[in-house]
């Protein structure tokens, strides 16, 4: 596990823990709950099943880091299939973005929060910008990857929690700065996106702080 405290502003770092790790074989099945042993063992991907592996591996390591007991942690879905913890009767803010190689968590008592993680030779067609972008805010982006673009708009969608149910046109980002975006949607809600790279990734982190 890799904390990643420098990717986040004065502040935001004591209330939100951000790490990441490979996927690989770090983890052993030990780290599953039955039922997740269950989810684990119905995977036909050898990939799949060790994103899940090493997701559900990372989590638990970053509860004990943040002087949790692990065993009274769980991780479960809302509805619309965000995640989420609780831990003695408290509720923990999680997301979870994975690639082939990486898997990032954020965890935090307080701060809303979504994550996303691209490789960076990924290919997203620049048709996509039409779809993801309102007008000005193709002028505004003009210079930006169009991959760089999904991240930002794909953490945002993840703190939102609502999935495709939410139009990428119906809310605007604009740059602050090089790694700093703010996003505002239709109910007014505002948000901020930290994008950065990270061991030839994009990755972007949004929040409410």
């Amino acid at each position: 596990m890799q904390l990643l405290t420098y990717v986040l502003p004065p502040g935001l770092s004591d209330e939100l823990m951000l790490a990441c790790c490979e996927v690989d074989k770090s983890y052993s099945e030990d780290v599953l709950t039955a039922d997740e042993k269950e989810v684990w063992n119905s995977f036909e991907s050898s990939v799949r099943s060790a994103e899940f592996l090493a997701a559900r591996g990372l989590v638990r390591d970053m509860i004990c880091e943040m002087g949790l007991n692990k065993s009274n942690f769980s991780l479960k879905k809302d509805p619309q299939g965000k995640p989420f913890g609780e831990y003695e009767g408290d509720r923990y803010f999680i997301s979870i973005a994975h690639s082939k190689e990486q898997v990032i968590c954020g965890i935090s008592p307080t701060v809303a929060l979504g994550v996303d993680v691209e490789p960076k030779n990924r290919i997203i067609p620049d048709r996509l910008r039409g779809r993801m972008l309102t007008k000005r805010e193709q002028s505004a982006l003009a210079g930006e990857q169009t991959l760089r673009i999904w991240t930002l708009k794909e953490a945002a969608v993840k703190l939102k929690g609502d999935g495709l149910r939410i139009g990428l046109k119906e809310w605007e980002m604009r740059r602050k700065n090089k790694n700093l975006f703010s996003a505002t949607f239709s109910d007014e809600e505002k948000i901020s996106i930290i994008s950065i790279t990270h061991k030839n990734h994009w990755l972007a982190v949004a929040f409410q702080f």
